[in-house]
């Protein structure tokens, strides 16, 4: 349909990882439905990429994880019929991804579970980060976050950057690009 000559697939956590370091090493934690952190050093070929194995055997600390911790913690109220009604969603798995931003906007409130909640999941994303931060040569490793949950001023990212100035040997930056210019840049090989 475009013309094109030659076609590459790549992963969203490989694009992310151009688009945020441009050829450059660090580690990138992608926190969506699921997770995505790939860690990549060019001076020693290094490369570890971190879970995002989807939600029946990972994910630790995504939107489904929390969404999940929270609707379980709301099922000691009054949910009659809760899991009937998720079980019968036409995206049940995107549903409960999708209310771990209600988690959040609790824990930002002040809800003492789901500040727990968020709580725990930066620290399985801390955990993530450092498994994949193990490839990288220098230190502290810069580590870029992306997606909606862990956008500026989100609980969950307020938690990740008070997580990351312990002891962790990582810091938190700016990506340069998204996974969209790490696409671009892929295709083009300008890397």
């Amino acid at each position: 349909a475009f013309g094109a000559e030659r076609v590459r697939v790549a992963g969203d956590a490989i694009t992310a990882h151009a688009g945020a370091f441009a050829g450059e090493a660090g580690v990138v934690l992608t926190v969506g439905t699921g997770i995505a952190c790939i860690g990549f050093d060019p001076k020693t070929g290094g490369c570890r990429l971190v879970d995002g194995d989807g939600f029946l055997l990972g994910d630790a600390g995504g939107g489904f994880w929390i969404g999940s911790r929270g609707a379980e913690a709301v099922r000691f109220g009054d949910s009659t019929g809760l899991a009937a009604r998720l079980h019968s969603l036409p995206r049940p798995v995107a549903s409960i991804a999708a209310f771990a931003i209600d988690v959040q906007d609790a824990a930002h409130g002040g809800d003492a579970v789901a500040r727990a909640i968020v709580g725990a999941a930066s620290l399985e994303l801390v955990g993530t980060a450092q498994a994949a931060s193990a490839v990288i040569s220098n230190q502290p490793v810069r580590v870029a976050l992306s997606g909606r949950l862990v956008a500026t001023e989100t609980p969950l990212r307020t938690a990740l950057e008070r997580e990351f100035t312990g002891d962790t040997g990582l810091q938190i930056v700016s990506a340069a690009g998204d996974p969209l210019d790490g696409a671009w840049a892929l295709v083009t090989e300008t890397l």
